[in-house]
């Protein structure tokens, strides 16, 4: 039988709760891209790891910038391919897809993923990359470790959640509100009259 002391249940539930986190805010970027564009984006997962090579070999491999100037021009251009694809890609797709525009877009943000993982993986290697940053600072809360980088994160995760459901929200009830109002139908056709029978 396994046995677990408190010490490690109280470590793994503070680093599950930061891993959390960093899977949320992953989430609500995709969630919030879903809700307002109305498309599967699956490159997001691309774009999102995009973003970390890149300000990687601007510290590293190409001009040895500091560390945030790198990871700022590095999401900044991300975001730019993101942009790219959504007009050079999902929009003529879309266009040209007619009824089946969502499943056309689903299929091709797909092959844009699966694409951009590997032309990373040429590029990178498929190893890990150790990617040093502001020094790591150790604090303890009930009587467990996390780092510097486990704070910053947490509270990003609530109030992207909450711009996420906001945002989304306030589409849907714009939606909802431009939908024609239905009006009541009868099984006869008009001019008609019932007849009885004797």
């Amino acid at each position: 039988m396994l046995a677990v002391t408190f010490e490690t249940f109280r470590q793994l539930t503070v680093d599950g709760f930061f891993r959390g986190c960093s899977y949320g805010l992953l989430g609500v970027g995709f969630a919030l891209i879903l809700g307002v564009t109305g498309r599967f984006h699956f490159a997001y997962g691309f774009t999102y790891t995009l973003a970390a090579y890149l300000a990687f070999a601007f510290t590293f491999q190409m001009w040895k910038w500091p560390f945030w100037p790198s990871a700022i021009i590095g999401i900044l251009l991300s975001a730019v391919v993101g942009a790219g694809i959504e007009r050079g890609v999902y929009r003529p797709l879309a266009r040209n897809a007619g009824a089946t525009a969502l499943l056309a877009v689903f299929v091709a943000a797909l092959g844009i993923g699966i694409a951009g993982e590997n032309l990373i993986r040429i590029h990178f290697g498929a190893d890990t990359k150790a990617y040093f940053g502001p020094r790591k600072v150790p604090h303890e809360i009930w009587g467990a470790i996390y780092i510097n980088f486990d704070w910053w994160q947490a509270p990003a995760a609530s109030p992207s959640r909450w711009r996420w459901r906001r945002c989304c929200g306030t589409r849907a009830s714009a939606a909802r509100s431009r939908r024609p109002a239905s009006t009541p139908t009868s099984p006869r056709r008009s001019g008609s009259t019932p007849t009885r029978r004797t």
